[in-house]
């Protein structure tokens, strides 16, 4: 299962042991509670449409017989839509202050911002906020960063700048 923007990639093995007529994939939304069915012959099946930053319930039957097989059951979450507006609003001595305008749409829990000098620092900003000042940066520095969107459980792609 992997998550693509709108949506989830799903595949999966069968079982060997019998004949599969087809298969039954089942996604429950989990804020909502909505299942949708979809029926498939390939072991395979991509999810499009699904809501950014939501977290799916996701069951795969095996149909042979007319009976269900028992459920592989799995949750992941969508990526969630992208910030908007990424400003570089300050930059003083170690410090830089960066803004932004949250994603529409969507669901999400915070920020996910990330400076890599020699080692790696990431911070998280909840959702509430919509700026942030990263310290201990030392003022000649060239350094990468990137800011993203976390979800319960999935974090988007990051926007990387440098300075």
């Amino acid at each position: 299962m992997a998550p693509i923007p709108g949506g989830l990639n799903i595949s999966w093995k069968s079982v060997v042991t019998s004949k599969q007529d087809k298969y039954v994939v089942v996604y429950i939304r989990y804020d909502t509670g909505r299942p949708v069915n979809i029926e498939t012959r390939e072991p395979r099946v991509t999810l499009q449409g699904l809501y950014p930053g939501a977290g799916y319930e996701i069951k795969v039957y095996a149909l042979s017989h007319s009976l269900l097989s028992e459920p592989h059951i799995s949750f992941t979450a969508v990526y969630p839509s992208p910030i908007r507006n990424l400003t570089i609003e300050r930059v003083v001595d170690n410090k830089v202050t960066l803004s932004w305008l949250p994603p529409q749409e969507s669901l999400f829990t915070g920020y996910v911002i990330r400076s890599a000098k020699t080692s790696s620092s990431t911070y998280f900003v909840p959702s509430s906020n919509c700026d942030f000042v990263p310290s201990g940066i030392g003022p000649t520095a060239t350094t990468n960063r990137a800011v993203g969107r976390k979800s319960p459980t999935s974090q988007t792609r990051l926007t990387f700048w440098k300075n």
